[in-house]
């Protein structure tokens, strides 16, 4: 495996996303294919990705606010910022597809996710360094009582707080997601989900130093796992067509256009949060794959 100044450098697009591990997390409980709950389990397999990625943002803008002061952690919050429109997003769909199921299912709580446990601790620790540079501080006071975004303290506390209360959106939405009992069989969230695997999917590529490779390979792993769904309820709608079962098969399809919102919801924030010169800084260890390679 080549190598570089800051890390490996990807043989192939597989490797680069950790897509194995991204399958290894999709088979390692057996739930009967392009069904409602292979639909709930991707969308919720999508979120863990976003919650590691929070995590990993929020503990670096700590970080940043005690070694060089609060406006260093901008960028950061420009990701998470991100992050949270894929949250919000999803947390939608399970409303979207629900489907009618016995009158005692079986729920699922984000709330019990470990990957959930690591963000808000880390948000938590995030807060408290805030507060320290906010102590007393009549400069930054008289900052966010006057300028406007142009300023970056005033624009990462905006931020902050544009973040904070899409989490609770999501949240909330992902409080009670519900799935026949037949498919949970008993399960925790964390059991069902696999966060462990999608845990070691974000981090067993990563680079050296300050870079937003990790949130890079976050937005594309997302429409993986989704997309992977997506082809097999288009197979079980073009099955359910031969056999002239057209509910089923729009239902499938349904089903599709649902996910489908989340593979496109990840493609603004690279646009949004990406710099030409973080760009760069990854460009040579994504490998022979990029579309620029030369």
């Amino acid at each position: 495996m080549a190598r570089k100044k800051l890390g490996p450098i990807a043989d192939s697009y597989s490797e680069l996303q950790g897509l194995p591990t991204l399958e290894k997390a999709r088979s390692s409980v057996v739930v009967k294919q392009a069904t409602y709950s292979s639909a709930i389990r991707a969308i919720l397999q999508a979120a863990e990705v976003c919650l590691v990625n929070l995590s990993d943002l929020y503990g670096r803008a700590r970080n940043q606010i005690i070694g060089h002061g609060l406006e260093t952690a901008l960028t950061q919050l420009l990701w998470a910022r991100g992050f949270n429109d894929v949250l919000h997003q999803l947390s939608q769909m399970p409303l979207r597809l629900e489907e009618e199921m016995s009158l005692d299912p079986q729920i699922l709580r984000i709330r019990d996710s470990s990957n959930l446990a690591r963000y808000l601790n880390n948000l938590k620790e995030f807060d408290s360094a805030v507060k320290v540079i906010l102590h007393n501080n009549n400069a930054a006071l008289i900052s966010i009582a006057e300028r406007s975004l142009d300023d970056p303290l005033v624009a990462t506390l905006h931020l902050s707080r544009i973040c904070n209360q899409e989490t609770i959106i999501w949240e909330s939405k992902l409080a009670n997601v519900r799935i026949p009992k037949r498919d949970a069989r008993g399960m925790t969230y964390d059991e069902f989900v696999d966060s462990d695997s999608l845990y070691t999917a974000v981090y067993e590529r990563r680079l050296d130093g300050e870079t937003f490779f990790t949130q890079f390979r976050g937005m594309h792993q997302v429409p993986e796992i989704l997309t992977r769904e997506i082809n097999e309820q288009i197979s079980a709608a073009g099955q359910s067509l031969d056999k002239s079962a057209y509910i089923d098969a729009l239902w499938h399809l349904q089903t599709v256009n649902v996910l489908f919102q989340g593979v496109l919801s990840a493609i603004r924030p690279i646009a949004d949060s990406l710099a030409t010169a973080d760009y760069h800084v990854i460009r040579d260890y994504l490998g022979q794959t990029s579309a620029t390679k030369t």
